[in-house]
């Protein structure tokens, strides 16, 4: 039993003693921890914003939107939409109930005849231009007012962006990492050093010196160890690459703003996880700046991350039949269930990544899937995977992860109906969760997840009339649940941007889908019986949230491709919802009888994960 554990030990100690990851590994200057953001500096000048306000008192409330000292006043269906703000003026376009309205600190405010372009406008997150032109995006047209043209490729990723001097400016990349910027002068492209693996949103930030004349600040994610912060001068015929920061080992370069300050200095800054990097640059230095050369220049053969982790789960779940809802939706509890549950382990794994460019958890799907056919099927079935593509879904930073959890929890339930008698179930409920997740930038994840458990429950049977329901005690009762998930993980950020990481984290993740109710046959068949009609519907409303609070531990070799581990341990809850209510509006047939209960589970309890990243 030992063994396994002092080979852990092993390869922990071995990476730890390797993980010597230089966290920079050039810098064109020295980084502060105290600087203006782009809307902090324009303030520091005096430039006017744009807000809305609500006020109440008692059941009065009055909205309006102020622009500088300019109030202009709107109903409660309201809302600014974009602002852009400039020295001479600034603009604010927002929406009163179906009218659109352009207004500016001076007292001026026009209707927008053209809903259509405002609507273009907040979809693409456009600007104003300083003679007041709503400036858009659609597709690959760009929209300057009342002119339209066609882009020169549809965008990968774009950036509107205006400067306090007077100028807009659209920067935008293509499908092939092409640079593109485009004012009221032209149009100037160049090549960027990204690749097929890096981020594509939120690396890009764009500020206009003059038409023609353009600076851009890009994070460009080369591969787990060669991470650039560039900048790119677009000026007339000339394009010019410079190179802010190169990191190999941290998250330097994440979240790029850039401006130019009144004085011509350049300055850029970076939104890491742990803080925020200010650089100052003077515009006459880059030429002359030389780099060292990242060695690591070779796409990542390999990046994945494999988890497994344990919790001591307690387990509290309120269930209860409750009257119809009211238009107040009160309800009135008809009847419940104690449980008396025992502590239980909760064991986790996770796969994720790519391996010389394949997706390693879609891989090992497909492999799953194939087990047991023959020769003839397994190759129509890779045809058909062939077909479909699903390796053009993942790009850019996203992977498949794929997440497997069990857990066997014991206790006993207790029911005791309205005329006292009691009936005491022992049961054990087998809770499995499969989900299929799919990884994007910093951090953030979405997908699929299925859960099945089983659990002694009451459950009320409605009729047409809403009358008093028959409840009986099921002790076959069993959930299958189908939901999408969002959340924010920070094995996942780690993995991807930082070497050597310590320090406390917190993650969530919410939950909304459909699940399907499986009474026991017994039951079913005594409620259809009693009451001469069919049971309609089995599936109800399910909500979920977890959320997980600890400490982070991470060590990765750099001469190693990335080799590491991180170590987790912490708190963790679930919290799972089921709605299957009935409301005084609820319309049953006359021919069937409807189910009803209410069901919250609540799971929490100390972890520990260990993932190991290849």
């Amino acid at each position: 039993m030992f063994q396994p554990v002092r080979l852990l030990c092993c390869i922990l100690l071995f990476i730890t003693g390797s993980a010597t990851a230089q966290s920079l590994l050039w810098e064109h200057s020295p980084a502060s921890d105290n600087g203006l953001s782009y809307w902090q500096y324009m303030h520091s000048l005096n430039i006017t914003s744009a807000n809305w306000y609500s006020q109440c008192k008692d059941q009065n409330c009055s909205y309006w939107v102020a622009v500088g000292e300019q109030r202009f006043r709107v109903g409660k269906n309201s809302s600014l939409i974009t602002q852009s703000r400039y020295q001479q003026v600034t603009y604010a376009l927002y929406r009163n109930g179906e009218q659109y309205y352009l207004a500016d600190n001076h007292g001026q405010r026009v209707a927008v005849a053209d809903a259509a372009l405002a609507n273009c406008v907040s979809f693409s997150d456009g600007v104003i231009s300083l003679r007041g032109e709503l400036i858009c995006l659609s597709g690959r047209t760009l929209r300057v007012g009342n002119r339209s043209q066609t882009l020169p490729a549809r965008p990968l990723h774009y950036r509107f962006a205006t400067s306090y001097r007077g100028h807009w400016v659209l920067a935008m990349l293509d499908k092939d990492f092409n640079l593109y910027v485009i004012d009221a002068s032209g149009q100037r492209q160049t090549r960027t050093g990204l690749q097929r693996h890096s981020d594509f949103d939120h690396i890009l930030s764009v500020f206009p010196q003059a038409p023609g004349n353009t600076w851009v600040a890009l994070y460009e994610y080369r591969n787990k160890r060669n991470k650039n912060l560039s900048l790119y001068h677009l000026q007339g015929d000339n394009a010019r690459h410079y190179t802010v920061t190169n990191s190999i080992g941290d998250d330097t370069g994440v979240r790029p703003e850039l401006y130019q300050a009144a004085d011509n200095e350049l300055r850029v800054s970076t939104r890491l996880r742990s803080s925020t990097k200010f650089y100052r640059l003077r515009p006459e230095s880059l030429p002359a700046q030389q780099p060292e050369a990242n060695p690591y220049q070779t796409p990542d053969l390999a990046d994945l991350l494999i988890g497994a982790g344990i919790r001591a789960t307690h387990w509290s779940v309120s269930q209860s039949v409750e009257s119809p809802a009211g238009s107040d939706g009160s309800t009135d509890k008809l009847a419940s269930v104690k449980y008396d549950m025992n502590e239980s382990v909760l064991r986790e794994y996770r796969l994720a990544g790519q391996l010389a460019g394949n997706q390693i958890a879609l891989t090992w799907l497909t492999s799953e899937a194939e087990q047991g056919m023959n020769q003839l099927e397994r190759s129509a079935t890779r045809k058909l995977y062939g077909s479909i593509g699903f390796e053009r879904f993942f790009h850019g930073p996203t992977r498949l992860q794929l997440e497997f959890a069990s857990e066997l929890a014991g206790g006993v339930a207790t029911y005791r109906d309205n005329n006292g008698a009691e009936q005491v179930v022992a049961f054990e409920n087998d809770y499995q969760r499969f989900a299929l997740l799919v990884t994007s930038e910093l951090g953030w994840l979405s997908g699929v997840s299925y859960s099945r458990n089983n659990m002694p429950m009451a459950v009320g049977f409605f009729e047409s009339g809403l009358g008093d329901p028959d409840i009986y005690f099921d002790p076959d009762f069993e959930l299958q649940k189908l939901t999408y998930v969002i959340g924010y993980d920070t094995a996942q950020y780690t993995s991807r941007y930082l070497f050597n990481s310590r320090g406390f984290y917190l993650d969530g993740r919410v939950g909304i889908g459909l699940y399907r109710y499986d009474i026991g046959a017994d039951i079913l068949r005594q409620a259809e019986a009693v009451s001469g009609k069919e049971h309609s519907d089995d599936i109800g409303l399910a909500l979920d949230g977890f959320v997980e609070a600890g400490y982070f531990w991470q060590a990765r070799s750099v001469r190693w491709g990335g080799l590491g581990a991180a170590l987790q341990a912490g708190v963790s809850a679930d919290v799972e919802t089921y709605y299957n209510g009935i409301s005084e509006d609820s319309e049953i047939e006359a021919d069937e009888i409807r189910a009803a209960f209410e069901r919250t589970d609540v799971r929490w309890g100390p972890f520990v994960r260990l993932n190991l990243m290849f």
